[in-house]
């Protein structure tokens, strides 16, 4: 589930004890999952897929849900795809946050904590009874929490699960089993010792007060089975006596339902309180929580698909399991200022306006997010001039103002860069006959007002200053050097550049799958491991769960320079082994009866770059993933242009919708398939 911003970030995924390697990685909602008995409970650790959000004070930044691990898990999956771990203890005898219990799971949060990395404070969650342990947790251990998320939580025993039959002042039915059971564990000898309890959470709050601890609740004020009044609302006064601040969230008419409509807010809290960034947002999080829905719009190189296409292989491996319909209808010579240059197209056809078909593309679509990319046609490749500037800035709010109203998310890119030295015959110095040889200063300037609007809370996306920057530093090296032939539409690279730009604004960065194990211990230390063992002829052999790498682009490997900086595809695809502890002086690397190659101990040591091994099956596929991708794309884009229809002539029609949908189906299980999250089964023989 999203906008993650500026957390430091490691290439740290899921560490795995050896008493938890022999059992097999399970999945959570497609996220991997190490279950194992914790002192005869049942427990679990979540790992996410992307490489793991760190706490300012180190240690991997993590959700602890205290009970009902999969009851509304909508916050905890938002977590997930930010880089956050989920823990879970199962109280299956129901101790509802007795001493004995916060004991035990102080205990389990040591065991986590040494062996799967995770920080030291936790995010809390409690649900419902939760409450109970999340508090009084909270109150022994205020060191080990950052803040507190409860949910029409209890906080008060006296109200439930005691109710109204043992103390006639509450008004909440209670629960004369749970009753038992928590009388029984927290050794009150009847109902009188209970009354008043210091180890009630509603009395026991001045630790949690003193420690700031930050707290969130969420509430429905017609709970009649855990009574505001009598658990949050209660536990509010107290605690602001004490120093403490509380959010709070009602839900009008709400009774005893747990979640959010809109789980934004929260989710920017949690990071705020914890790793210290606010306003973070799940990959593609739309208004509503984790986006399904996007539309794309904008001129020819948007039409062409390509960095669309880049972006969709990044985002198709890096988060296998989210299921994201994106609808692209860039449309060629297309503007979002409604201008056209005198005799466009030969006096054929003016310039389609953006305008004439954004309602039917809103209304029909419904996206849930709206990437638009204009500029580059909107000058009309004349001088700056005032009109047309503010054209352009009356088209751009516009469209801003229309994707907001339909409570969609607006994402905004400025345009690629206008390069005149392949097309300097046709350029003038007025714009009169040709373009107008300094237009790309128009299309700067047009870009910092764009970027002007991120003070106004915009989201913007800056594809001209990371083309212009790039472009200088490859003209030092070859001073005839160019992105684009016709000096409007970028080739490979300066596509791929546009698709960093806005995988960076959505909060994708270079990052990939890190396994790194110590041998000798038998112990990994990062990656998804499992099985590891080794035998005594000293065979190594493990499992590592590991996402795909996108699929390589010949076209791009063409270009050295590009390979060799920091913008090189091979920094979204980062596949990396490593193992020390290793005895023999060479070892020969195996998944299943094929081989690998041959490797030092000192260069598995350092780490292999596994995507370059192109036996390796991760590595196999490719191209039919990147034609499945591309095909997918093409057709749904070209079905949604001709279904919400246009002006501009000379464009093929795409296929009827339903036909379309069909087709992108098929294509999409393709996809999945090709795209899923695998187990290496890997072997490393001593070579003699």
């Amino acid at each position: 589930m999203r906008t993650l911003r500026a957390i430091t970030l490691t290439l740290l995924l899921g560490l795995t004890l050896p008493s938890i390697a022999a059992q097999p990685t399970k999945s959570w909602h497609g996220y991997p999952r190490h279950d194992f008995q914790f002192e005869g409970r049942p427990a679990s650790v979540i790992a996410p897929l992307r490489e793991a959000a760190l706490m300012p004070a180190g240690g991997k930044a993590w959700i602890w849900k205290a009970r009902f691990l999969d009851h509304r898990p909508d916050l905890d999956l938002a977590l997930l795809d930010l880089g956050f771990h989920v823990a879970f203890l199962e109280d299956n005898a129901e101790t509802l946050g007795s001493p004995d219990c916060v004991a035990a799971y102080d205990r389990f949060h040591a065991r986590v904590t040494k062996d799967f990395g995770l920080a030291q404070k936790a995010v809390l969650e409690g649900l419902s009874r939760g409450g109970l342990y999340v508090y009084n947790f909270s109150a022994a251990h205020p060191d080990k929490v950052a803040c507190i998320y409860a949910d029409c939580a209890v906080v008060n025993f006296e109200s439930w699960p005691a109710g109204k039959s043992v103390f006639p002042e509450v008004t909440g039915p209670g629960a004369k089993g749970s009753w038992e059971s928590l009388k029984k564990s927290y050794r009150f000898k009847d109902d009188a010792q209970a009354k008043g309890s210091k180890l009630n959470p509603i009395n026991n709050l001045q630790l949690i007060a003193d420690a700031k601890i930050p707290v969130f609740h969420v509430i429905g004020d017609a709970d009649s089975v855990v009574p505001p009044a009598e658990n949050t609302l209660l536990l509010k006064t107290n605690f602001e006596k004490l120093g403490g601040k509380m959010e709070l969230i009602v839900k009008p008419g709400e009774k005893h339902a747990h979640g959010l409509a809109n789980y934004q807010p929260l989710i920017d809290w949690v990071i705020q309180n914890s790793c210290g960034v606010a306003a973070a947002r799940p990959v593609l999080s739309g208004a509503n929580g984790p986006a399904k829905r996007i539309l794309i719009l904008g001129d020819s190189i948007t039409h062409s698909g390509r960095y669309v296409n880049y972006v969709r292989t990044i985002l198709a491996t890096r988060y296998p399991t989210r299921e994201l319909d994106i609808i692209s209808i860039g449309l060629a010579s297309e503007t979002v200022s409604g201008l056209s240059e005198e005799g466009h197209a030969d006096g054929k056809f003016p310039r389609p306006d953006l305008h004439e078909r954004l309602a039917r593309a809103l209304d029909l679509t419904k996206p849930e997010i709206v990437i638009a990319c204009y500029g580059m046609n909107d000058g009309i490749y004349k001088p700056l001039a005032d009109d047309r500037f503010s054209a352009f800035k009356n088209g751009i709010t516009r469209l801003a103002d229309a994707v907001k109203a339909k409570g969609a998310r607006f994402i905004l890119l400025t345009p690629p860069l206008f390069d005149s030295l392949p097309i300097a015959r046709r350029t003038t110095a007025d714009g009169a006959g040709g373009p107008f040889k300094d237009y790309d200063q128009v299309l700067a300037a047009y870009a910092k007002w764009e970027l002007d609007q991120r003070a106004a809370g915009w989201i913007v996306g800056d594809i001209h200053g990371l083309m212009t920057r790039e472009l200088a530093i490859r003209r030092k090296k070859d001073p005839a050097f160019t992105f684009s032939k016709d000096g409007v539409h970028p080739g490979a690279t300066g596509h791929w550049l546009m698709a960093v730009a806005l995988l960076k604004t959505l909060g994708i960065g270079p990052e990939g799958d890190m396994a790194a194990i110590e041998v000798s211990s038998e112990r990994a230390s990062r990656g998804n491991i499992s099985k590891l063992a080794t035998d005594s002829a000293g065979v190594v052999s493990f499992t590592w769960t590991t996402r795909r790498p996108a699929p390589r682009d010949l076209e791009l490997e063409k270009d050295a320079d590009l390979l060799a900086s920091e913008l090189s595809p091979a920094k979204w695809n980062i596949h990396r082994l490593a193992l020390s502890g290793l005895k023999a002086a060479k070892y020969s690397l195996f998944e299943g009866q094929t081989a690998l190659g041959e490797f030092s101990r000192e260069e598995l040591a350092r780490g292999l770059d596994v995507a370059t091994l192109d036996q390796l099956s991760i590595n196999q596929n490719g191209e039919r993933l990147r034609k499945a991708i591309h095909d997918q794309t093409a057709t749904v884009g070209d079905a949604w242009r001709s279904h919400v229809g246009h002006l501009r002539p000379g464009i093929g029609k795409g296929l009827p919708l339903d036909q379309a949908t069909e087709k992108a189906a098929a294509l999409g299980v393709v996809i999945r398939e090709l795209a899923a999250t695998v187990e290496l089964n890997l072997k490393l023989v001593p070579v003699p």
